[in-house]
């Protein structure tokens, strides 16, 4: 007896391990249509060798990503391709979805990928966008691992030499003013203006600095999770007919628009990932933000789509504030949108009956009336 249980016990056990969903980090795949060699930004030279490293990202939501394989390229021919194999999941069972990301990075400007981001050289990073698979594996009628699809048939670029930023050109001009001024010092003995450039160049500085927003409907560590449905409540809002956009400001009377992204399909219908986004307040300072959501077939704005008066056009979240995150020296992640909520929202449902409407119908009965009393 004791020998069966502990027979039915490791059958369970080997069941569950040979589940697991597998996929393949490759970005070479003719047969699945994969074919994305990076690139340095001079768009001709590929990576190679160990110097640069892909690291893939998997997780059964968008918010939960984490590093299952990084590798180095390969080089020679094989240049701008790296091939790190067959990769199993441990908590995602074979045929489900899975979200992924891949990042690269050049070992040169840093040693992980946020480092070599965070560097602000040219030839550091690059970055896929998040995307889903569905998993292959099993050992009874095992299916391929995932391909990944996400990644495309073009090739893609390191990050290029950024343009000369408002703050590097203030700096520029105050140091041919300083130089100026120094010569000046000479005939003259001033030294008042240096202080007061100085003074400009860090004023002109913190107003440069932009702090940052999540731009997305869900992150579970936080306490975020607010997917959006049509108005029957089941239908949750899938692909590009529905957008989603983002405005932030330092007070709740100047808001502007700072991103739009259309929604996510299939297993992440509902939501939307549409990234970073800069605000125009300090890095680490409040933001004041609000969430427009609408269908383009109500109208191409959210503000024509809400003109419409159709059922299933819009959906506009309460203002609220969110800490955002610093970009540099030290990064800080982007300030998550909590102000959302923990729950699902809906688009508007059908609108009820105006007054004047009633007003209408309470007149043609009372005509309606006067005629059969002439009668």
């Amino acid at each position: 007896m004791k020998l069966s249980l502990m027979s039915f016990i490791a059958c369970c056990l080997t069941v569950r391990g040979v589940a697991q969903g597998t996929i393949e980090f490759v970005n070479l795949d003719v047969g699945f249509g994969v074919n994305a060699p990076v690139y340095q930004v001079d768009g001709t030279t590929k990576l190679a060798g160990s110097q640069f490293m892909a690291e893939l990202l998997v997780g059964s939501t968008s918010a939960s990503l984490a590093s299952i394989a990084t590798t180095g390229f390969l080089t020679g021919s094989s240049a701008g391709y790296f091939n790190d194999g067959t990769q199993s999941l441990l908590n995602i069972p074979v045929g489900r979805t899975a979200w992924v990301e891949v990042q690269v990075w050049n070992t040169a400007s840093g040693t992980s990928f946020l480092q070599a981001r965070a560097s602000g050289l040219p030839n550091s990073w690059w970055q896929s966008s998040v995307f889903t698979v569905v998993l292959g594996g099993g050992t009874i009628n095992p299916s391929p691992p995932a391909a990944l699809t996400g990644l495309g048939n073009s090739p893609v670029y390191l990050n290029s030499v950024p343009e000369p930023s408002v703050l590097g050109l203030l700096g520029l001009g105050a140091a041919a003013a300083l130089s100026r001024n120094r010569r000046r010092q000479k005939s003259k003995g001033s030294r008042k203006t240096i202080p007061l450039l100085l003074c400009f160049v860090l004023r002109c500085a913190s107003v440069q600095a932009q702090g940052t927003l999540l731009f997305q409907n869900l992150l579970l560590q936080v306490g975020l999770n607010a997917p959006v449905y049509q108005s029957d409540g089941v239908t949750p809002l899938s692909g590009p007919q529905f957008m989603a956009e983002l405005l932030a400001g330092s007070s709740a009377d100047n808001l502007a628009l700072i991103a739009t992204t259309g929604f996510l399909s299939g297993a992440g219908a509902g939501y939307f990932v549409g990234g970073s986004a800069a605000a125009n307040v300090a890095p680490g300072a409040d933001a004041w933000v609000q969430v427009n959501v609408w269908n383009t077939a109500s109208g191409s704005s959210f503000a024509l789509a809400k003109a419409s008066g159709l059922p299933n056009s819009w959906w506009q979240s309460p203002i609220f504030t969110a800490r955002t995150g610093n970009p540099n020296p030290t990064p800080t992640p982007p300030g998550p949108l909590i102000g959302l909520g923990n729950s699902p929202v809906y688009l508007n449902s059908v609108p009820e009956p105006c007054a004047f409407a009633f007003v209408l119908l309470g007149g043609a009965l009372m005509l309606l009336r006067k005629r059969l009393e002439i009668r």
